[in-house]
């Protein structure tokens, strides 16, 4: 049973979903990082 879940493709599928979802939540900090930087400027001046 185990064996025939855990395939070649589906392995493949869930590393690339997982490395996505990682891209993701590193793109939306990334933004979140940049709109603080420019709110905190925007007060400053």
């Amino acid at each position: 049973m185990w064996s025939f879940v855990i395939d070649g493709s589906v392995l493949e599928f869930v590393l690339l979903w997982s490395c996505g979802l990682l891209l993701l939540c590193m793109l939306c900090l990334l933004i979140s990082l940049l709109d603080n930087d420019k709110d905190s400027y925007c007060i400053d001046n």
